[in-house]
């Protein structure tokens, strides 16, 4: 079970009513200065969310947990950026499976699926030099208490539609701030070399036959067969096994 209290993840909090986006304002917040690591910016309304790919991430104000987290991964070479994103992703699933939800699932590359649908995602930025991660600002949105979701947002749920119930958010928010330092402080320490295989054990579609597109629009069948250590999604064709980076495939 995890603690609420944490070490360096969440000791400093920016609360704000309103913000375009927390990546940005922590983007932002870095440039300017050097923030404590752990530091956290919460919202409680994002106007301008941001998803993989340019995305827009629309949440209702007081309702979900929209959270921006800034850490400094120097320990990591640039080469090494999906071990951070494995690592983060396990930390919110760790978080949520502590809660009992069911059916929680990893979908490539960074969104929180439960049962089949999209509970939430992360947008992970980094600066690089040239042989380390010198900082990054890690975005979680993760819907909690939202009940109803625009008609552009088909497959999006949240804890309240799945379980019937309202959550504490605060709570929640601990839980996943204490989850990311476990699993960080894991990484730092002891390389996250097992976290390939855990992220595997609770990858959407992993060793089932699902349907993609590319770019251009032509569809084709593939079985899921992994993540490459540099965080490319393997598929399994006629043809043999491909392995395509975050812009060259779409789930369908």
């Amino acid at each position: 079970m995890f603690f609420n209290k944490t070490l360096f993840v969440g000791v400093q909090k920016i609360r704000l009513k309103s913000v375009d986006s927390t990546n940005s304002y922590a983007l932002n917040l870095l440039s300017k200065n050097n923030p404590s690591e752990g530091t956290v910016v919460i919202a409680a309304n994002q106007t301008e969310g941001k998803g993989q790919m340019g995305s827009q991430w629309l949440v209702e104000p007081d309702k979900n947990a929209t959270f921006s987290v800034i850490l400094y991964p120097r320990f990591l070479q640039p080469s090494q950026h999906f071990l951070l994103n494995t690592c983060l992703s396990l930390a919110i699933s760790d978080a949520l499976l502590q809660k009992g939800l069911p059916n929680l699932s990893i979908k490539w590359p960074n969104d929180i699926y439960l049962n089949d649908k999209k509970l939430g995602g992360m947008l992970i930025q980094n600066t690089v030099n040239s042989s380390s991660i010198v900082s990054t600002v890690a975005g979680f949105g993760i819907n909690i208490n939202q009940e109803k979701f625009p008609e552009v947002l088909p497959n999006a749920t949240s804890m309240a539609i799945e379980t019937g119930k309202q959550w504490d958010l605060d709570e929640l928010l601990d839980g996943f701030f204490a989850a990311i330092e476990a699993r960080y402080l894991h990484l730092r320490q002891k390389g996250g070399k097992d976290f390939l295989e855990e992220y595997h054990s609770r990858m959407f579609g992993y060793g089932e036959a699902r349907r993609f597109s590319d770019p251009a629009g032509r569809q084709f069948n593939g079985l899921v067969a992994g993540v490459s250590p540099t965080g490319k999604l393997l598929l399994d064709k006629v043809e043999g096994r491909v392995a395509y980076d975050f812009k060259e495939v779409i789930w369908l």
